[in-house]
């Protein structure tokens, strides 16, 4: 299982052409530490309680594989 979310932003100008395209995936980690990772960095997910409820949806969620 390789729960992700691709995203992709982008920041346009006032002309409609786009300034910056940023990819923000994110994945998700649940055997041994819950952890969350965007690129290189990991993020911030919160207290236990949170991190608890975030691995019970991350295991519920159906599979996605890019």
């Amino acid at each position: 299982m390789n729960p992700s979310s691709p995203v992709k932003v982008v920041t346009s100008l006032r002309n409609g052409k786009a300034s910056r395209e940023v990819d923000a995936t994110v994945r998700y980690s649940i055997l041994g530490t819950v952890r969350a990772m965007r690129g290189d960095t990991e993020i911030d997910l919160g207290p236990p309680k949170r991190l608890s409820l975030l691995a019970l949806l991350l295991l519920r969620a159906p599979a996605h594989s890019p």
